[in-house]
């Protein structure tokens, strides 16, 4: 694939080159596949938290802070948008609200990805809470390889789902 010539830039790859279409390469597998892990992973310590079930909550606190980026913003399922500090915020206050809570991720997309940012999207579907829904996920990734897969929240934006 030639990186000059790219409508998003040097370097960048879209959805279309995505494995199984024609312009596929490793570099995409191995950015879909940390786009899933890093979603999971995260999720995982969301649903502990938010479940209380967390043994080690500074350590989830932790994680889930150092999971953003300093200067990460969030787009709620309301619409409603948040910096990083209020995130962390609400994050802090909401410890044990969805006891039971499950949360898994599916659907997991490639958007694009090029050198600095990755872009994937993601079903993330809450399970055996009152009120649970579904939101369709679009997340923002800067490269960093300092984080568990290469990839430090940047921006988030959530869509409730129906049904």
């Amino acid at each position: 694939m030639s990186t000059t010539s790219h409508p998003n830039g040097p370097g960048a790859r879209t959805a279309a080159e995505a494995p199984g279409n024609a312009g596929a390469d490793t570099g995409l597998d191995a950015d879909l596949g940390a786009v899933r892990a890093e979603a999971e992973r995260l999720h995982a310590v969301i649903e502990r938290w938010f479940a209380g079930s967390s043994a080690a909550a500074d350590a989830d606190a932790e994680l889930f802070a150092r999971a953003q980026a300093p200067d990460f913003s969030f787009v709620g399922a309301d619409g409603g948008t948040a910096e990083r500090q209020a995130v962390l915020e609400a994050f802090a206050g909401a410890r044990g609200r969805s006891p039971g809570l499950r949360i898994r991720i599916e659907d997991v997309r490639l958007v694009a990805a090029d050198r600095e940012v990755v872009v994937g999207s993601f079903l993330e579907r809450h399970l055996d809470a009152p009120g649970a829904r579904s939101r369709r996920c679009t997340a923002v990734f800067r490269r960093d390889p300092d984080t568990p897969h290469g990839l430090r929240w940047l921006h988030l934006q959530e869509t409730h789902t129906r049904g």
